[in-house]
C-alpha cells in the first residue's frame, strides 16, 4: 500500500528501472552472462514463456537506444549474453554541452531515486560528465532557469493529478 503523498512505481516505471539495472550490469560485466543469471537478477518472478518475451522486448528497447545485448555462444548448455561493443558505442561520437545538460536533467530523477540499484553509480557518471563540460558555469542562465521552472510545472501538475486521483479513490 502507498503512502500518502507517495505512489506505487508505474509499470512503465518498473520497465524503465529492469531495462536500464540490466544495461548497466550487462554493460559493466567483465564476461558474459549465463541466462540463467540474466533471469534471476532481473526476471525472478516471469514464467518461462514471459521471462522469454520481456527479455527480447527489453533486448530490442536497449538497442533502440545504441546498447546491443547479443548471445555469445553456449555454456553449460545456457546461452551467454553481453554487450555487442563494437555495435553499441559510437567510436567518433562526441558528446557535447547540450547533450550533458539533457542528460542531467533526463537522468537526475532515476540517480535520486533510492530504489534504482545502480543510483551512486550513476550520479558519479552525470558528476564526471558535468566536470567534463563544467555545466553549472556554461550554462545561460535564462536556459537554465527556464528548465527549472518546466521541471517544477511539470512536477506540480503531477502532484495534482496524484491528489485527483486519490480523492476519487
Amino acid at each position: 500500500m502507498a503512502h500518502r503523498g507517495f505512489r506505487e512505481p508505474t509499470t512503465e516505471m518498473r520497465t524503465a528501472r529492469r531495462v536500464l539495472s540490466l544495461a548497466i550490469a550487462l554493460t559493466n560485466a567483465r564476461s558474459p552472462w549465463p541466462t540463467s543469471k540474466v533471469r534471476a537478477d532481473f526476471y525472478p518472478d516471469y514464467s518461462d514463456a514471459a521471462f522469454k518475451k520481456a527479455f527480447k522486448r527489453d533486448r530490442e528497447r536497449l538497442e533502440a537506444a545504441g546498447i546491443v545485448i547479443v548471445a555469445t555462444g553456449r555454456s553449460d548448455k545456457e546461452t551467454m549474453w553481453a554487450v555487442d561493443e563494437q555495435a553499441s558505442y559510437a567510436s567518433d561520437g562526441v558528446l557535447d554541452p547540450d547533450d550533458a545538460l539533457a542528460l542531467d536533467f533526463l537522468l537526475l530523477p532515476i540517480a535520486s531515486d533510492p530504489a534504482f540499484p545502480y543510483a551512486q553509480d550513476l550520479r558519479v557518471a552525470l558528476a564526471k560528465i558535468d566536470r567534463a563540460f563544467d555545466n553549472v558555469a556554461d550554462i545561460d542562465r535564462k536556459y537554465q532557469e527556464g528548465i527549472l521552472q518546466s521541471v517544477e510545472q511539470i512536477q506540480s501538475i503531477r502532484n495534482n493529478l496524484n491528489n485527483l486521483a486519490e480523492s476519487l479513490n
